[in-house]
């Protein structure tokens, strides 16, 4: 959850240098589409993290911790 989150931040962080580095280059306040893209990151990070670390949450998986074997347990009934 975590980590998706950081790419999430992370990637409006990337967008918004980007379109600083642009707009000094280029002598414009802001390029187009740059803030929409920033405000779409920003307003879909936290609920995607969330609904990402919930995949897989019910999954017990058993490891030997000599061979790195990995198995997935009996379910009694």
């Amino acid at each position: 959850m975590f980590l998706w989150l950081g790419i999430m931040l992370g990637g409006t962080v990337v967008f918004f240098m980007i379109g600083e580095f642009l707009a000094s280059i280029k002598n414009v306040d802001m390029i187009t589409g740059i803030p929409e893209i920033m405000f779409l990151l920003w307003f879909f990070s936290v609920p995607v993290a969330i609904i990402v670390g919930f995949v897989g949450r019910n999954a017990i998986v058993n490891g030997c911790m000599n061979c790195g074997h990995k198995w997935m347990p009996v379910k009694k009934k």
